[in-house]
């Protein structure tokens, strides 16, 4: 990936280098164009000793005459067509246009000019003018006519292209083409170089990263095993009896299931007290505790919460439904407050909307396991899979509900995944990707 980048970067580099060079490359070329014709005798050749003009700067344009007939030629008819070029300034009081040097004592104007070059002799002549454009490719054209004796003649001379371009664009062509150079012989260093200093980087960072895991792994795995592992015992046994009451709506599966409901509100008094969650993800904590949160709004209002923290009081972290029953039997006092919870969980838990908090200890567990086992990714050397269909089917029943814990289970699924659990117009969820984490 890095040498596709550094691959891409160098060659928009080179495109963006390459007008520069071009116009640094188009150094001092002199241009000859020669017309003319053996009827007539008379030639004509065209020059520049530049094949650039600078803005600001005066800019020759020579033709010469050869007669080689024995009558003297007259040339009637000059022009010059000059795109992208302007007269010199003209000298105070005097209208500006092109003026033609060589024929006489000083310049005289273009539209005035004639030319007579004597049989078997030759003539020079120059246009001087400047650049009226700070860049561009233009051509310079000079048309001539007149007679060689009686013979008429007609004749063209094109020179270019020639190059318009600043002072400004001059220097920067050149530093430019001093880049292009330093970069086409760099490249490849430059390359290793940087990809070297990337793989070190990454490296340097893998291995701090491993020693911070490696140091805190022993913490993870002792809170794991006291805290998170017990928790997730209970949750998940919650699930399947939960499933079984709703089934079967009898008091002994009434009991189990109220049993490892508490069981679970236990051993979340204990992480309370060790100070909350300690995972790999702080938005995963963040939303663990945001299920507990919703759990317990929906617990306050549905059940005798007085008696349910009395029975957390007299249940040991670690009791089983074996020991709970057998201190049912020898506790009146913990039995009724047991058959006080019992009742009023029944209608809480009948699978009407109410129950919805219920419904949040299944996403607790599910993204409670993922996060548990991404602490070994360096033990192992393996991701988790995540479990993105249990967080869409729950994102789909509490999002109506609880839309501030919906938000948190769409921000989580997308930093992991990339795919946002967004509602389609139809009602339908989109798809989300089984995917590893980052």
């Amino acid at each position: 990936m890095v040498v596709l980048v550094v691959v891409a970067a160098l060659t928009v580099a080179r495109g963006l280098l390459m007008p520069f060079r071009d116009l640094a490359e188009g150094v001092a070329a002199k241009q000859s164009v020669e017309a003319g014709s053996k009827e007539t005798g008379l030639w004509i050749r065209g020059w520049v000793d530049r094949n650039r003009a600078l803005v600001g700067e005066p800019f020759k344009v020579w033709f010469t005459f050869v007669n080689s007939a024995a009558q003297d030629a007259e040339v009637e008819n000059l022009r010059l067509y000059s795109p992208g070029f302007r007269p010199l300034p003209a000298p105070a009081g005097k209208q500006g246009e092109l003026r033609v040097g060589g024929i006489g004592p000083g310049f005289l104007p273009l539209s005035a000019a004639r030319v007579r070059v004597p049989a078997g002799r030759r003539l020079t002549l120059w246009v001087e003018m400047t650049p009226a454009e700070r860049q561009g490719l233009v051509f310079v054209t000079g048309s001539f006519a007149g007679k060689v004796g009686q013979k008429p003649f007609q004749e063209t001379v094109e020179l270019g292209p020639i190059r318009l371009a600043s002072p400004g664009l001059q220097v920067a062509a050149q530093v430019a083409d001093s880049l292009f150079s330093l970069v086409g012989t760099l490249a490849l260093p430059l390359a290793l170089a940087l990809l070297g200093w990337y793989f070190q980087q990454r490296q340097q960072w893998l291995a701090q990263e491993r020693q911070a895991w490696n140091t805190m792994l022993p913490i993870s795995h002792k809170n794991n095993i006291d805290l998170y592992v017990p928790l997730l015992s209970g949750l998940l046994t919650l699930k399947s009896r939960l499933a079984e009451f709703r089934g079967m709506r009898t008091q002994e599966s009434c009991r189990e299931v109220c049993f490892y409901l508490l069981f679970s509100m236990r051993r979340m008094r204990e992480i309370d007290s060790s100070g909350g969650f300690y995972l790999m993800d702080r938005m995963g904590e963040s939303l663990l505790v945001q299920c507990w949160s919703t759990f317990l709004v929906q617990a306050r209002s549905e059940l005798p919460m007085d008696s349910v923290r009395e029975l957390l009081d007299l249940m040991g972290p670690a009791e089983t439904f074996a020991g709970y029953q057998r201190k049912l039997a020898k506790s009146t006092k913990r039995k009724e407050l047991v058959e006080a919870i019992e009742k009023r969980f029944q209608n809480w838990a009948g699978g009407t909307p109410r129950a919805l908090g219920l419904e949040a200890l299944k996403l607790l567990y599910a993204v409670l396991d993922f996060e548990l086992n991404r602490i070994y990714k360096f033990w192992y050397g393996d991701d988790p899979i995540f479990p993105a269909e249990d967080c869409r089917e729950l994102f789909t029943i509490l999002q109506p509900g609880f839309p501030e814990l919906g938000g948190q289970v769409e921000c989580y699924v997308q930093k992991l995944t990339g795919v946002s659990l967004r509602v389609t117009p139809a009602g339908k969820e989109e798809a989300v990707r089984s995917s590893r984490s980052g």
